[in-house]
């Protein structure tokens, strides 16, 4: 069952109340006590990667700090073109025209996707 929020008021710090259609909820373990839940963006980290040209005719350049160890190229259909240690450049002189996306992947299994266009 779901219902929508009517009323939500913030009445001092790390301290709220909830009301459904004029039912004042109080204590819900599922709204009120999820430990270590904290929604700070302090916590994001700035995307720190750029590939260009974008679109891209012959070659694509990758800078990042970010330190990444494996490259995927996938077409829009979904069908692996490249998959292969990192390099900051990737030849695509042999690709169709189109749209392309570049999976980039760090040893700690981050992964930073790139819509990248070849004209």
């Amino acid at each position: 069952m779901y219902c929508s929020v009517l009323q939500w008021q913030l009445t001092a710090p790390e301290s709220a109340t909830l009301s459904f259609q004029g039912n004042v909820v109080t204590s819900h373990p599922d709204l009120f006590s999820i430990p270590n839940c904290n929604l700070i963006t302090a916590d994001f980290v700035k995307e720190t990667t750029k590939v260009f040209p974008n679109p891209f005719t012959t070659s694509l350049q990758i800078e990042s700090k970010s330190s990444f160890v494996t490259m995927a190229l996938y077409d829009v259909a979904g069908k692996q073109i490249l998959n292969q240690s990192f390099t900051n450049t990737i030849d695509t002189s042999n690709l169709a025209k189109g749209m392309y996306l570049l999976y980039l992947t760090t040893a700690d299994n981050e992964v930073v996707v790139k819509k990248v266009m070849k004209e």
